[in-house]
C-alpha cells in the first residue's frame, strides 16, 4: 500500500466536520456508494483507491477506524481531566448528545454492518474495533469512578446509547439523559473498589 495515497485518500473521506463528510460522500448511504464516486471525491483513479483499500468495504472500515482513533482518545482525556465522579457523567452524557446529533454516521455505520452481514464479510475486523473501544472506555470509567463492574460491558453500553440510531431523529428523551440514568443506577447499585470518588490527580 502507498502510505501517501492511503493518507490523502483517508484525509478526503474523513473530515472534522462529520455532517459535511455525510452529504458529500455518503449521501447515498453505504450501498449506494459506489468506488467510482468514492475515487472522484477522493481526486485519485478507481484502481489508485482499489490498489490501497481492495473494497469498499475495506475503504469504509478504514474510515471508520480513523473516525474512531481520533474521537475515542478525546473522549479518555475528557473523563481523565474531570475531577469528580459528577463530572464524569456530564462529560459521557455531553459526548452522547454530540454523537446523537450526527445521527447520519450511525446509521451509515448500521447500514454497514447490515450490509457485511449480509453478504457474510463481517469478521474479526469489525469485532475486534467495537470490542477495543468498548473495553477502553469502560477500563477508563471502572478506574476514574472506582466500579467493580465488566469494563466492557459497562463501555458497550455507553456506546450503544451515544450512538443509537433513535436518538438522533427524536425530541425526547436524548442519548445524554440515558447515559446519566444508566450510570446513576449503576453507581447506586454496583460495588465499588474503595468508593465512590474519583481518583486523585
Amino acid at each position: 500500500m502507498s502510505l501517501g495515497i492511503a493518507l490523502a485518500a483517508r484525509s478526503m473521506l474523513v473530515s472534522s466536520d462529520r455532517s459535511a463528510r455525510s452529504l458529500k460522500l455518503w449521501s447515498s448511504g453505504y450501498g449506494g456508494t459506489s468506488i467510482d464516486r468514492v475515487a472522484e471525491e477522493a481526486g485519485f483513479s478507481k484502481g489508485a483507491v482499489y490498489s490501497n483499500f481492495g473494497s469498499k468495504q475495506d475503504l469504509f472500515l478504514a474510515v471508520m477506524e480513523t473516525e474512531s482513533h481520533a474521537d475515542l482518545p478525546n473522549l479518555l482525556q475528557q473523563v481523565d481531566r474531570a475531577a469528580t465522579v459528577p463530572e464524569v457523567v456530564e462529560v459521557l452524557a455531553e459526548w452522547a448528545d454530540a454523537r446523537a446529533r450526527d445521527g447520519d454516521w450511525a446509521l451509515l455505520v448500521l447500514e454497514h454492518i447490515q450490509h457485511a452481514r449480509k453478504a457474510k464479510t463481517f469478521g474479526d475486523r469489525q469485532a475486534q474495533l467495537f470490542r477495543a473501544h468498548w473495553k477502553a472506555l469502560g477500563d477508563t470509567l471502572c478506574g476514574k469512578m472506582q466500579l467493580d463492574v465488566d469494563a466492557e460491558a459497562l463501555g458497550a453500553l455507553i456506546f450503544e446509547l451515544a450512538f443509537a440510531p433513535a436518538m438522533g431523529f427524536t425530541s425526547g428523551p436524548k442519548s445524554g439523559t440515558l447515559v446519566r440514568l444508566a450510570l446513576s443506577g449503576i453507581l447506586a447499585g454496583a460495588n465499588p473498589r474503595h468508593d465512590t470518588k474519583s481518583n486523585p490527580g
